[in-house]
């Protein structure tokens, strides 16, 4: 029961796993009405973590680099996997996107287990496995799930754990779903990505504590164009969007301006 509540009201306007999996990712007219509905609920939140954001606020959520990183099958097939597909710059994003949720998760409420550890260490590296490749017609969230299940079974996990590793990454675009951090891999990922795309709950965390963050994984790529992540993240944005008119993405794009969320993130890079 309790599991089914929490999938329920990860399911942001309609936008449950199974739809995913079912339509790819793109939403129906009914659906995207439902998804600005939700949108709208979520706009004086919004506003006042941008405030406390700008203001400097600082709170104490850190965590002890030296513990080790998952290191199971499953977990050095999605680094091999990640390595081979993501730019610098969004390897990096999906670093921070794992250390500040896992951040969060400890100084709320305890060590994680091994177990749940290592689906959202994975999830977080895989969940941009498509953001800067576009498969036209189809969510880069979904997309990046379909294949991270195939790496999970060939990894010799159960088709049940499979499914939800596949299920965090294909969720995580969901608009409530960091609310769920505590209890489900989806909302994980989703906390950990919108505290570094946009700012989030910036103002929680240790400000030593980021600074060290970033001096590990920059938002300034060392190779190549040396891109930001905000040029890197409008920049993919954008081409989703023309890519997957009806995605969750596109709607954020075309009607929640989501850039403008990227581009106001409080970080220097």
């Amino acid at each position: 029961m309790v599991a089914t509540m929490m999938h329920d009201r990860a399911a942001t306007a309609g936008c449950t796993w199974e739809w995913a999996k079912t339509t790819g990712g793109i939403m129906t007219p009914e659906i995207q009405d439902r998804f600005s509905r939700r949108f709208l609920m979520g706009t004086s939140t919004r506003w006042i973590y941008q405030m406390k954001n700008r203001l400097g606020e600082r709170g104490t959520v850190r965590l002890d680099f030296g513990r080790e990183l998952p290191r199971t099958d499953l977990a050095l097939a999605a680094i091999e996997a990640a390595a081979s597909q993501l730019s610098e710059g969004v390897w990096n994003h999906a670093m921070r996107s794992y250390f500040f949720a896992r951040a969060a998760l400890e100084t709320r409420s305890g060590q994680l287990t091994a177990e749940y550890d290592e689906l959202c260490f994975v999830a977080c590296l895989l969940h941009d496995l498509y953001l800067e490749h576009p498969v036209p017609g189809k969510c880069f969230a979904v997309a990046g799930a379909e294949t991270a299940m195939r790496i999970a079974l060939d990894a010799g996990m159960s088709s049940e754990r499979a499914d939800e590793l596949s299920r965090a990454i294909g969720l995580h675009m969901n608009l409530d779903i960091a609310n769920l951090l505590r209890h489900d891999p989806a909302g994980f990922v989703g906390e950990g990505a919108m505290v570094d795309v946009s700012g989030g709950l910036y103002f929680e965390y240790d400000a030593g504590w980021v600074d060290d963050l970033l001096s590990r994984y920059p938002r300034r790529e060392k190779t190549g164009h040396k891109r930001t992540f905000k040029q890197i993240a409008s920049e993919a944005m954008a081409k989703q969007a023309a890519a997957t008119p009806g995605s969750r993405l596109h709607w954020l794009v075309t009607n929640g301006h989501v850039i403008n969320w990227v581009n106001d993130a409080p970080y220097t890079e």
